[in-house]
């Protein structure tokens, strides 16, 4: 069984050093459908798209929220640290918009992201 927060030390995707991690493989199903229940019809988006690999699952679920009437993309990921990940693949050419389950950055989100669980506390290793 994997645990959904750790705590040690920990590279992360972004190169980061942390405390602590977050692992969303922990996640079922069940859970990644009832976040989506929450979130999803808050959102207005025609297409959902996940980022690879960690937004995957989420956008999956959020699938069935999606309004075909809409031009709006959606990016969900799992995880915020510096958003690279996400920023890398977006394409704000197009009407936009993110979600992501977790935000870890230590700056203010930006406004086109919805944020479902702010942990904006430092807990970076120097």
């Amino acid at each position: 069984m994997t645990n959904l927060f750790k705590y040690g030390e920990f590279t992360l995707a972004s190169g980061r050093k942390s405390k602590f991690k977050i692992d969303c493989d922990a996640l079922s199903p069940d859970d990644w459908s009832a976040i989506a229940a929450l979130v999803g019809p808050r959102l207005s988006f025609g297409t959902v798209v996940g980022i690879p690999r960690g937004g995957w699952k989420f956008a999956e679920a959020l699938y069935k929220y999606r309004d075909p009437s809409s031009s709006c993309i959606l990016y969900a990921d799992d995880v915020w640290t510096t958003g690279g990940s996400l920023q890398r693949f977006v394409n704000k050419e197009y009407p936009m918009t993110a979600v992501v389950l977790f935000y870890r950055g230590v700056e203010r989100p930006p406004d086109w992201l919805t944020v479902v669980f702010d942990l904006n506390i430092d807990t970076h290793i120097d």
